[in-house]
């Protein structure tokens, strides 16, 4: 079932994604435009309109809600596997989380050489060589 929303529901949430992203990049670079000619003066009919901010508001809105619904999507697809499974991972469920949740934390510039099995009497000190 998971399958079948992702295939069937996806076509008009990304593009409802696009538009609104491409409505609030527009925003920004003509904003951004405006703000670089004004060189520290507000010039009032440079200003957007707050029609034109209320509709950027509106866009970034719907983005950020047809992302939710895809989140959901995922959601439900996991769970579906998950389900169809019998509760057991499945061998691609590692690779799933791309931003950000699932990254693992950096290393000390010591710790890298504590994995690497560098010691530190191996290393350089001072142009000289121990070890």
């Amino acid at each position: 079932m998971g399958a079948e929303l992702w295939l069937t529901g996806t076509g008009l949430t990304r593009q409802q994604i696009a538009q609104a992203g491409r409505t609030v990049f527009h925003f920004a670079e003509a904003y951004g435009a405006a703000a670089r000619e004004q060189q520290g003066q507000t010039i009032p009919s440079r200003l957007p309109t707050e029609n034109e901010v209320g509709v950027v508001i509106d866009n970034a809105m719907l983005a950020v809600e047809k992302l939710r619904d895809v989140r959901d999507m995922i959601n439900r697809i996991n769970t579906d596997r998950l389900r169809e499974n019998g509760g057991r991972k499945g061998l691609d469920d590692d690779d799933t989380v791309m931003y950000g949740d699932g990254m693992k934390q950096a290393y000390s510039i010591t710790e890298v050489k504590k994995r690497r099995g560098v010691s530190l009497s191996q290393t350089c000190h001072m142009g000289e060589v121990r070890g």
